[in-house]
């Protein structure tokens, strides 16, 4: 957090945020408050920019107008942690700052990506009101991570959360190399993950955890992404494979971690009982 800088960016590459995450699992473990507090004003900072610009920033892409459906989930799931630091910290207010634009995220995503009855859209850009670009174009072919990892966002309308369950299970092939992905990687399947599980879709859970942990093993490699071969993509080496092992072995033995302690989750199939 110490690139930061004034503006609240960090220089390079934008990717969807998870730091206060990481800030509250850490602290969860040292319970160093002094840290917390410490980080927290570039945390702060640095969400307020993302805020602005919920989109992906690499060399010369740079649309300005671009929202995207994973950047705003992941901003409104990690805003949650921020919440929760603030309330440690003993500033409720600054807690309910956070909760409110949670909400109005979650408002302006189901505008943005919601308001097509036929289609969930990853993709919205605000001045032409379109859903793709040229070198933005969305992939309807295919189950997409990103937009699954939405199923995780409990700020989100029932109708909304069960459109993406909807969009999941009609894509999902839990018997097929890929698991009906064009391509996955951690952040977003492990969203996917907490969404299935929150929404009681405990059979799916169980075979999608599986299915990453299996494939995560299958490539051979540390990975940051897996295709439908199943086989590697982009950058190697990579810590997303080994966290899908190391989160995935957890959940399927009955251990959730991403509030920051261990919690029991039942995956148990009673059916199958």
């Amino acid at each position: 957090m110490s690139l930061v800088d004034a503006n609240g960016d960090i220089a390079g590459e934008s990717l969807p945020a998870r730091k206060a995450q990481t800030a509250w699992i850490l602290y969860s473990r040292t319970h160093d408050r002094a840290q917390l507090a410490a980080v927290y004003p570039a945390i702060r900072k640095n969400l307020l920019w993302e805020e602005r610009n919920p989109r992906w920033i690499y060399q010369d892409h740079n649309i300005a107008d671009e929202k995207d459906l994973e950047f705003t989930s992941s901003w409104i799931y990690d805003a949650g942690f921020a919440s929760l630091i603030c309330t440690e910290l003993g500033d409720p207010s600054e807690a309910q700052l956070w909760r409110s634009k949670q909400a109005e995220m979650a408002d302006s995503s189901r505008k943005w990506f919601f308001s097509d009855p036929a289609q969930i859209h990853q993709y919205f850009f605000s001045d032409e009101r379109v859903h793709s670009k040229a070198d933005r174009a969305e992939s309807n072919a295919e189950l997409s991570a990103y937009i699954s990892q939405a199923l995780a966002i409990q700020q989100f309308p029932l109708a909304i959360r069960a459109r993406l369950g909807d969009y999941f299970t009609q894509g999902f092939r839990r018997h097929q190399n890929g698991l009906g992905f064009e391509d996955y990687k951690y952040p977003d399947v492990n969203l996917t993950a907490y969404g299935l599980i929150d929404t009681k879709r405990t059979d799916q859970a169980v075979s999608f955890i599986s299915g990453v942990l299996r494939e995560s093993i299958q490539v051979g490699t540390f990975v940051e992404a897996i295709n439908k071969t199943p086989a590697a993509e982009g950058v190697q080496e990579s810590l997303f494979s080994p966290l899908n092992i190391i989160e995935f072995t957890w959940l399927l033995n009955g251990c959730r971690y991403d509030n920051g302690s261990p919690v029991y989750v039942d995956l148990a199939d009673k059916s199958r009982q």
